[in-house]
């Protein structure tokens, strides 16, 4: 990780930091940051979208699909709890 990254605690700040340098294609830097998202929030669906995204532009392929996979879980479980299925 390159001195100039950081990982932010507030969540939208991360989420948007992590973006922004996915869109800089800083795409090592922003893994860091969509990880830290995962990691501190595992259980929402929120922070389980741009990871994957992140992994596939860097040609980690598999593990991108895998982290869609369970990045749709979530939303599908998100929905049921809060009674708003999706299929």
């Amino acid at each position: 990780m390159s001195p100039d990254v950081f990982v932010f605690a507030a969540d939208p700040i991360r989420n948007d930091y992590g973006r922004a340098l996915m869109n800089l294609d800083r795409l090592d830097n922003a893994l860091v940051q969509h990880q830290a998202d995962v990691r501190l929030q595992p259980g929402n669906p929120i922070v389980h979208r741009n990871y994957p995204i992140a992994l596939g532009r860097l040609g980690r392929l598999d593990e991108s699909a895998a982290e869609f996979k369970g990045a749709r879980r979530l939303e599908q479980e998100h929905a049921e709890r809060s009674g708003q299925s999706r299929n």
